[in-house]
């Protein structure tokens, strides 16, 4: 697939995927990290945003985010598409429901591509993601 190189429209907007699961956020963040691991990608950070909020005096239900990337990865995908650099590292988020359930959020890699107008073989690397998320969920 030939580069588009026009600049990518205003209501172009991030399409988020969240699935559900249950068990607790720590739980859920010990999967995920697994699974990063496992595919031989980098755990570069976990923000603890519901953490943060206490420690300034704000409640919040337990919200993490995990980054995680690879060298390959990146690089790759920055010298073929520079701007995409603001998207990296790829990131989950994991938190507390409401209902009492654990849900597992990311920027779908399919509107990412489009976002960044991505070849077909440059979107596949962002579907990683859906690998990782899967494999961290207990409920299928």
């Amino acid at each position: 697939m030939a580069r588009d190189d026009r600049p990518v429209a205003p209501n172009d907007l991030y399409e988020v995927v969240t699935l559900v699961d249950v068990g607790t956020v720590v739980e859920l963040l010990r999967r995920v990290i697994a699974a990063v691991e496992a595919l031989g990608l980098d755990v570069l950070a976990v923000i603890d945003y519901s953490g943060d909020a206490f420690d300034i005096g704000l409640g919040m239900q337990e919200t993490k985010l995990v980054l995680f990337a690879s060298a390959l990865l990146v690089s790759k995908l920055v010298l073929a598409r520079p701007d995409i650099g603001l998207e990296l590292p790829l990131g989950l988020l994991i938190r507390d429901e409401q209902d009492g359930r654990v849900s597992l959020s990311y920027h779908d890699p399919g509107s990412l591509a489009r976002r960044h107008r991505l070849a077909d073989d440059e979107a596949r690397e962002l579907r990683i993601i859906e690998r990782i998320a899967e494999a961290s969920r207990r409920v299928p």
